[in-house]
């Protein structure tokens, strides 16, 4: 019992260790990208853009008004996991995704809407 509390402890450990290396990597990443964007304009520039910030969106709105109301990410890599699936095409989980969800009448007629997308 206590050679597998150990165990735990030690798996336990060792992926903070590497949560707080990924952690440290984003940021430091970040830093060094805000100061190529701090390079790359000067705050004159940003407090004269101030006014041309678009209107903000609605997420409750946009979903209200859609017909569908689905929500999707696309994500082929993750910060923390690395590659989840690098050879991924977008058009086809869209397509599976939907074929799942759908009836085939539904899916069916859709078919020609699926292509474009």
């Amino acid at each position: 019992m206590v050679k597998d509390e150990y165990a735990i402890s030690f798996a336990l450990i060792l992926n903070l260790r590497l949560m707080k290396d990924i952690l440290s990597e984003i940021i430091a990443n970040k830093r060094f990208e805000v100061d190529l964007q701090k390079q790359a304009i000067s705050i004159e520039q940003l407090q004269e853009g101030i006014n041309e910030v678009p209107a903000s969106r609605s997420m409750k709105r946009a979903l209200a008004s859609s017909d569908s109301g689905i929500i999707a990410e696309f994500k082929r890599r993750s910060p923390s996991k690395g590659w989840i699936k690098q050879e991924a095409r977008p058009e086809e989980i869209v397509r599976h995704t939907l074929r799942q969800v759908l009836p085939p009448s539904l899916f069916s007629l859709m078919r020609s809407f699926l292509e474009e997308v």
